[in-house]
């Protein structure tokens, strides 16, 4: 999986907890994460916007320190924490009404969508950069001549 569509998998992710979690407030439903519930009842849902996206920017630090030296230790360090979000966003789903859960589904499937177009797309570049190292290889590479050396 690519370094990109990795960490759009994750900001998604947490995309779709901010939301399922704002629908599940509206439908009268309470914040079962303490530090999160704190974080609403004393700053409002502004602060739960401010936790996600620093949440995504320390996964993107860690991962721009990781991948160089470690990319399978980075690769399963972001499906641990995707999972930890997804497992977040069913609890929200689960306690919803059924014409919550629909909108959310629905709003799942576009961020999959998403998620799988921009896997696609770097798979797509990481394919064309190899290609092109290949033909400057090639390019700066002595000629081949037709008859026997010697």
């Amino acid at each position: 999986m690519g370094k990109v569509a990795a960490l759009s998998t994750f900001a998604l992710l947490n995309a779709a907890d901010l939301l399922s979690t704002w629908m599940a407030l509206g439908l009268g439903l309470h914040e079962s994460n303490p530090f999160m519930s704190m974080l609403l009842a004393q700053h409002g849902f502004g602060a739960l916007i401010a936790w996600k996206v620093l949440v995504v920017a320390a996964a993107a630090l860690t991962m721009a320190l990781l991948w160089p030296t470690s990319p399978a230790l980075t690769a399963w360090f972001l499906v641990g924490v995707d999972a930890l979000v997804a497992v977040a966003v069913v609890s929200n789903l689960v306690q919803m009404a059924p014409a919550a859960m629909l909108l959310l589904v629905a709003w799942l499937c576009i961020v999959a969508g998403v998620a799988v177009l921009a896997w696609a797309a770097v798979t797509w570049l990481e394919r064309d950069q190899a290609t092109m190292a290949a033909r400057v290889e090639q390019w700066h590479a002595p000629p081949r001549h037709w008859w026997p050396e010697g």
